[in-house]
């Protein structure tokens, strides 16, 4: 049995919200799930599941322990290995050295949430960073 570490959950999430973005977006992605944790005094986990948080984990139980990482992969529907592997670094990254002004995030796409009444700090190709 294999037990996930906060890093590899936040790299779940980091896939399914920003895979095949520019490294520096996972990067900023996963600083804003460790912001989040950190200010609410929350764990990853409750950051991630906690509902209107992270639209690709709605419908999904939280669970964090599995008889393989094939089986991880399986639950969480990753079938990119090489792009989630790049996420676990980001995540890996952020948990140590991360921005700590991003607290959200939205795809460009998408005109605005009630949240977004301010000024993003930063606009990348893909997404708008707010604090």
């Amino acid at each position: 049995m294999i037990i996930i570490s906060s890093i590899a959950l936040c790299a779940v999430v980091v896939f399914k919200e920003a895979r095949g973005t520019q490294w520096e977006d996972q990067y900023r992605v996963a600083s804003t799930i460790y912001n989040r944790a950190e200010e609410t005094n929350s764990t990853v986990q409750q950051v991630i599941f906690k509902p209107h948080q992270f639209t690709s984990m709605k419908g999904i139980k939280p669970k964090t322990k599995f008889s393989s990482y094939k089986d991880m992969l399986a639950y969480y529907n990753i079938k990119d290995s090489d792009s989630y592997s790049t996420a676990l670094i980001a995540c890996g990254y952020a948990d140590n050295v991360r921005d700590e002004r991003l607290k959200y995030f939205h795809d460009k796409s998408i005109n605005k949430f009630k949240w977004s009444e301010s000024k993003p700090i930063i606009i990348s190709r893909d997404f708008k960073f707010y604090n």
